[in-house]
């Protein structure tokens, strides 16, 4: 199952121009997330809390779009795509 949202700008830090919540429980899967010609984004995982983030989570930025390949450290956490 692959779950996302989009956090409203009134909850975004100050500097932070968009941010994605993404969970997934397919180890193996490669989430891809077309967010136009924003500035690089950075992903990170979160840790028990979601605005509370714990490292950084590799993926590829290309063409506007990012992708993530699900690691078995990534099934079933949040990830924080930050732009």
């Amino acid at each position: 199952a692959l779950r996302y949202a989009f956090l409203p700008q009134e909850f975004l830090a100050e500097g932070v121009s968009g941010l994605m919540l993404v969970k997934c429980g397919t180890e193996g899967a490669e989430i891809r997330l077309p967010i136009g010609d924003r500035a690089e984004p950075r992903a990170e995982v979160c840790g028990k809390r979601v605005y509370e983030t714990v490292g950084a989570v590799p993926f590829a930025w290309a063409d506007g779009e990012v992708r993530i390949t699900v690691t078995p450290e990534l099934v079933d956490k949040e990830i924080a795509l930050i732009w």
